[in-house]
């Protein structure tokens, strides 16, 4: 939300400088560190550190880790529509338009109830 709001104060390059963070800490984290560290900490290591845990409570492992490897598909996806996002924002000649925000008069009748 930072990129939008210095978007929305007019801090354009300060807006473009926190969607590229945005992207590289979604890149870092959630594509190289998550697969890496953390599936294989949850799949591996603890099978090492304490087997008995997976023994004795399977059905909260194996949920846990179904979960873990859903998360991963969506990260990847969720980073192909930041990835798309930027690239619109770093082609367009002009200023974008977010189209949530609509001159329609939606924030009059919020207003008026």
């Amino acid at each position: 939300y930072s990129a939008k709001v210095f978007d929305f104060v007019q801090w354009f390059t300060v807006s473009k400088i926190s969607f590229a963070l945005l992207w590289l800490s979604w890149l870092v984290c959630r594509l190289v560190l998550h697969p890496v560290a953390v599936l294989y900490s949850t799949l591996i290591v603890v099978r090492e550190v304490c087997p008995e845990y997976v023994t004795d409570s399977f059905h909260l492992y194996a949920m846990f880790n179904v979960s873990l490897w859903v998360l991963t598909p969506l990260d990847f996806y969720w980073f192909y529509l930041i990835s798309k996002a930027g690239l619109i924002a770093l082609r367009s000649k002009s200023r974008l338009n977010d189209l949530r925000e609509s001159s329609n008069g939606g924030d009059k009748a919020r207003k008026a109830a």
